[in-house]
């Protein structure tokens, strides 16, 4: 399969809006996941993308900026999995180990 930019958004999505850290949201496996298999990160917020392109390179995650994305992470996105836990984030997050199972049923992992 060719790889694809997918396009990833940053706050409950890689990061928790209370903590500001991406522990517990388990977002950086996937993404390390993504770019093992051949596929490219890009930055979904413009206002984050130096942020999400550190973490890229701290857990050696392919990332490019300003690519026009095949897919989005986020969850501002209409039926993305979104997961609730209070010690994590004050307000939903992406539920990485359900979107896992997304991307292998559409063959992107």
């Amino acid at each position: 399969m060719e790889g694809k930019v997918i396009a990833i958004g940053y706050i409950n999505t890689i990061v928790s809006r209370t903590t500001g850290s991406p522990d517990g949201i388990g977002g950086i496996k996937v993404l390390k996941k993504l770019s093992d298999a051949g596929h490219i990160i890009t930055n979904l917020e413009s206002n984050y993308w130096r942020d999400l392109k550190g973490l890229c390179i701290a857990n050696d995650i392919t990332f490019n900026q300003f690519l026009i994305p095949h897919a989005i992470i986020s969850d501002k996105c209409v039926g993305c999995p979104l997961i609730s836990n209070p010690n994590i984030s004050d307000v939903p997050y992406v539920d990485w180990s359900e979107m896992l199972e997304i991307l292998k049923i559409y063959e992107i992992l």
